[in-house]
């Protein structure tokens, strides 16, 4: 487990630097807080697998973060439907924070938890 939470982490890291560096047409300033704002859900997921006993919360945290960005970077760059369609690059890590990433959370907790009564 704990080296798909790492592999997931590294990709959503990469897909972020890949938006804020080769796909963006803005400033060097706000790319940086753009990748750091968005990283923050893989380097959190990363500092939780340092602690074996979470290893299935830290592999679970990045997995709707992963494909809520991977969609994002899709409407965004591959296949944009509107003009306001570069909005979803600064929602979406918004909503990993709030919603998706504490989702995996405690997905991950509950899980460990029945694992845990069941022994």
């Amino acid at each position: 487990m704990k080296k798909i939470g790492i592999t997931i982490s590294i990709i959503g890291i990469l897909l972020h630097m890949n938006t804020c560096f080769i796909q963006s047409d803005t400033t060097f300033g706000f790319n940086i807080l753009l990748l750091v704002f968005s990283s923050i859900p893989y380097v959190s997921s990363l500092i939780i697998l340092k602690n074996k006993k979470s290893e299935l919360i830290g592999s679970l945290a990045p997995a709707l973060p992963i494909i809520t960005d991977s969609v994002a970077y899709y409407s965004v760059f591959i296949a944009p439907s509107s003009s306001t369609a570069p909005l979803a690059l600064i929602f979406i890590p918004l909503w990993n924070l709030i919603i998706f990433m504490p989702l995996g959370i405690i997905t991950g907790l509950i899980i460990q938890n029945l694992k845990r009564n069941k022994l």
